[in-house]
Parts: structure tokens; C-alpha cells; sequence
């Protein structure tokens, strides 16, 4: 595994992957709205107490949480909600 990943600088979703020290590993995920502002969700794990399918579980959660915002953001934006 790489020791630090960086965001891609493309519109819609990317995310990042910083390990620490003591061996957690905290994952960002990042995603912009119409404006263009960016929006992120951090989600960090224990590896040594984590399976992957759970972190993997979580990982889609936590993306598809962000999605829900930004895409409401984007809708009051349109004009389409409140």
C-alpha cells in the first residue's frame, strides 16, 4: 500500500488515503458541488480491528451519504427544493 494518496484535481468524486503513525489509516473522501465547492467526509479505521469488507462497506456509506448532500445542495441550487 502507498504510504500517503492524494486526491485527483477532477470535478465529481476522488478521495484520499492518509495512514498515521500509530497505524490507522483515515480516508477523505471529497466531492464538489455545482459552485464548485468542495465538500469532504473522513472516515478512519484501526486496520488490526477492522475486516476489509467492513471498512469497504463503510467506505460506500459514507460516499453515498456525501452524494445525498451534495446533490441536495445542488437541487436548492436549482431551485428544485428548499
Amino acid at each position: 500500500m502507498r504510504s500517503h494518496r492524494h486526491p485527483r484535481k477532477v470535478s465529481g468524486f476522488t478521495w484520499s488515503r492518509v495512514p498515521s503513525a500509530a497505524g490507522s489509516i483515515t480516508y477523505r473522501l471529497f466531492r464538489r458541488d455545482m459552485r464548485g465547492a468542495l465538500h469532504c467526509a473522513i472516515v478512519r479505521f484501526e486496520p488490526d480491528k477492522q475486516d476489509p469488507r467492513a471498512m469497504a462497506a463503510a467506505l460506500r456509506r459514507k460516499r453515498h451519504d456525501l452524494r445525498n448532500q451534495v446533490d441536495t445542495i445542488d437541487l436548492q441550487l436549482l431551485g428544485v427544493t428548499q
